[in-house]
């Protein structure tokens, strides 16, 4: 997969087209900042929800 990425990257680059190597390594960016989002958010859920198990137990 990651070799895909750079494939497009230097494709991008080689062919001159700046603005379009611009918006995929923005996508690129904002689909990295979800992910690191969303593994903050399931990791800060995680002990809540265990404590409410506890608690109704």
């Amino acid at each position: 997969m990651i070799k895909l990425f750079r494939n497009i990257r230097k494709n991008l680059l080689a062919e001159g087209k700046t603005s379009r190597y611009l918006k995929y390594a923005i996508g690129e960016i904002i689909l990295v900042v979800i992910g690191i989002l969303e593994r903050k958010i399931i990791h800060c859920t995680r002990p809540v929800r265990d404590f409410i198990l506890v608690e109704e137990k």
